[in-house]
């Protein structure tokens, strides 16, 4: 059922016979309601609909912080941005069996410098140890940056991630996942400005079986 917004005369939300309305990002419209096809899907429109599962489904899980490490514009949101490039570089595998390339991976996107000479280790107890080299003033890095920690379980389907993995001046951070020990994970490290405005593109950090 339509809702009328301001009388009959006034914009609507729903659908109405074949008619829709609708709003995205302030703008309202109507657009005319699409026919199902009873023309069974070609080996090609197969194939597109399981790369976009393998991409979606992976985007989804990391959408909280790809809000955070990820441009948006007037055009597309962080998580369409995201999706764009992950879905352009990193899927492997054919049909039906696609998979990620996580080395390819992008869960951040930005200028800021990221760390150098970066490593992930199970350090036991579920804590995954990230190191780096303090390039405190090289180009815009700033010492209070913050490091952006990020892994990931294949086999769960499940991310754990922080905001707040220590400062750039730190050279290391940690990640808690005791409920995964035992589990293969793969972990990537960026860099976040102290205000939150400037972000660094993302580092591969490697595959480790968290202990």
């Amino acid at each position: 059922m339509a809702k009328f917004q301001n009388g009959v005369l006034g914009s609507f939300d729903g659908k109405v016979g074949t008619i829709v309305g609708a709003k995205w990002k302030g703008v309202e419209y109507i657009r005319h309601k699409g026919r199902k096809s009873k023309k069974p899907f070609t080996e090609a429109q197969l194939e597109h609909q399981a790369k976009f599962r393998c991409v979606g489904k992976f985007v989804n899980k990391l959408s909280d912080l790809l809000k955070e490490t990820y441009p948006v514009s007037s055009r597309r949101t962080s998580i369409n941005y995201a999706f764009a490039d992950i879905y352009a570089k990193a899927i492997t595998g054919s049909y039906p069996a696609f998979d990620l390339d996580y080395i390819k991976v992008s869960v951040s996107k930005g200028v800021l410098f990221n760390g150098e000479s970066v490593q992930a280790n199970a350090s036991g107890n579920g804590i995954i140890k990230f190191t780096w080299v303090d390039n405190t003033d090289d180009n815009m890095a700033k010492a209070d940056d913050r490091a952006v920690l990020v892994a990931y379980c294949p086999e769960l389907e499940l991310p754990v991630f922080t905001l707040q993995g220590g400062a750039r001046s730190d050279g290391a951070g940690t990640l808690t996942m005791k409920n995964y020990i035992g589990k293969e994970v793969e972990t990537w490290i960026a860099f976040l400005s102290a205000n939150g405005k400037e972000v660094s593109s993302i580092i591969y950090s490697g595959q480790l079986t968290v202990s």
